[in-house]
């Protein structure tokens, strides 16, 4: 990718071909700079948009529907829910529906202290009895396919296996985990021993999310998670490739695997050159406009 962004995912076909997500970033990764990425370095599978956050009033943000809007996405857009009142996610994933999209994702592992102390993201963790019966009402309703992100739990990686649990409950149609508490952030190393536990569990597809900087880290992934060589896992399997915090080794992004020196630099400077044009056209005020393309230079 041209900038950086927090993390992409990694999806196991078979043995040998492996497909990429890109998630989201707030404020970074919306739908200018995914078309900007997918027209000069492709190579994304999915791209999720950064969280919308349904309110009482069932309505969405300006913002919000800009980046959903049909005619700005293309078919591999998947929409991120932010949510803990069941009535709002289904107003919006019926929303999204309406708009052409087959599937959603469900926010549970945002850290930021601001969203958990709401309840929401993380934080929604910690109240596995409420989980449930969210996830018992969504699933009553919804006509659209439901994923979700989670951490391996709130403040213990012993909250897992009931965590797990729950989900096994509901038809999830894919469960990513990044292999950290929400009170770790993104400090120290992922706990693989949970996510391991996890991923002999859980009954539905599941992303791998947690620190891969590099070809040898993805290999280590790899010779660690040998799915479908060793048949112990027998559905297919994602795995997320999470850049920690802000910056990456080398590859930095997914494109540094296909363009190395100034090819990279020269695709680099495309985006960048493509971001401002759009930014200038669709976002209202040019001051704006420059902010938000520098925002994205500078990540």
């Amino acid at each position: 990718m041209a900038f950086e962004v927090r993390s992409d995912t990694i999806r196991r076909v078979g043995r040998y071909n492996m497909q990429y997500y890109l998630a989201p970033m707030e404020g970074l990764t919306g739908y200018i700079y995914r078309n900007a990425h997918r027209a000069v370095f492709g190579g994304m599978d999915k791209y999720f948009t950064p969280f919308i956050t349904p309110n009482h009033n069932r309505s969405l943000t300006s913002r919000e529907m800009r980046d959903v809007q049909p005619e700005h996405n293309a078919p591999d857009v998947v929409p991120q829910i932010m949510a803990n009142d069941a009535a709002a996610f289904i107003w919006a994933a019926d929303k999204l529906a309406q708009l052409g999209y087959d599937e959603v994702n469900l926010n549970l592992g945002c850290p930021s202290r601001t969203v958990v102390t709401k309840g929401r993201g993380a934080g929604f963790l910690g109240r596995p009895t409420a989980l449930d019966e969210f996830l018992a009402q969504v699933f009553d309703c919804v006509r659209i396919r439901v994923s979700v992100k989670a951490r391996i739990g709130l403040s213990d990686c012993a909250e897992l296996p009931g965590l797990i649990n729950i989900f096994n409950r509901y038809p999830i149609c894919e469960l990513t985990l990044h292999a950290r508490v929400q009170s770790a952030y993104y400090k120290g190393v992922p706990d693989l021993y949970s996510y391991e536990r996890a991923a002999r569990m859980a009954n539905m597809p599941l992303a791998y999310n947690g620190d891969v900087f590099s070809p040898a880290d993805a290999a280590d992934i790899e010779k660690r998670f040998p799915y479908g060589q060793s048949g112990a896992w027998p559905r297919n399997t994602r795995r997320r490739a999470r850049e920690h915090g802000r910056a990456e080794d080398v590859p930095r992004h997914a494109d540094t695997r296909l363009y190395r020196g100034h090819e990279r630099q020269d695709k680099r400077h495309t985006a960048h050159e493509g971001i401002v044009v759009l930014y200038g056209r669709d976002v209202p005020g040019r001051r704006e406009a420059a902010q938000e393309a520098e925002k994205i230079q500078t990540a």
